[in-house]
């Protein structure tokens, strides 16, 4: 099994938070802060986004409803990006974009955002996971949030908080965990 390690390209690595903060203000148009910003707020993966609809938002509660291993998952939805989806499922069913307009949108923001580096959208997955692990959500939390399967995917965005240092394409040592490098 390949592990989130051996996907940590630099355009997957976690932003910085001066980088997320950039890329956040660098928003010009609704659509744009509903892709950016919900990435950023709630560690969404793209397809989930993508199939986000108006019967997974529970406005009243400040939660939206994603897949996850057994069932579904409970995930925050942030004063920032509440008014943004009270707006837009209000008069739409579904989150209506496909993964490569998702994608598309975030390769704009960040060409005009002055970041250096390629991003991803996936890399806005583990801007979250990793800000989370740096502010103290505990592990199983994090895992439940972000819906892994195993502790030792979401043990890595722990390994990242404290400084620690992926090598790109770096293989994991088996299907239940991966090896990181603290070079």
């Amino acid at each position: 099994m390949r592990s989130l390690l051996c996907l940590m390209t630099p355009r997957h690595r976690p932003l910085t938070q001066d980088e997320a903060e950039r890329l956040a203000s660098t928003c010009r148009t609704l659509r744009e802060k509903r892709v950016i910003w919900t990435l950023l707020d709630t560690g969404l993966r793209v397809s989930e986004l993508r199939d986000l609809t108006r019967e997974r938002i529970a406005p009243e509660s400040h939660y939206l409803y994603a897949d996850a291993p057994g069932g579904l998952r409970e995930i925050p939805i942030t004063p920032r990006i509440a008014p943004l989806f009270d707006s837009w499922f209000s008069k739409h069913q579904s989150f209506g974009l496909s993964a490569r307009s998702i994608e598309r949108v975030v390769l704009e923001v960040v060409s005009r955002s002055g970041i250096e580096r390629g991003v991803c959208a996936e890399a806005l997955r583990h801007t979250f996971a990793t800000a989370a692990a740096r502010n103290g959500i505990l592990p199983k939390e994090l895992q439940r949030l972000l819906g892994h399967r195993h502790l030792a995917s979401t043990e890595v965005y722990f390994h990242l908080a404290r400084g620690g240092v992926i090598r790109p394409g770096y293989r994991s040592s088996g299907s239940t965990g991966a090896q990181r490098c603290s070079d």
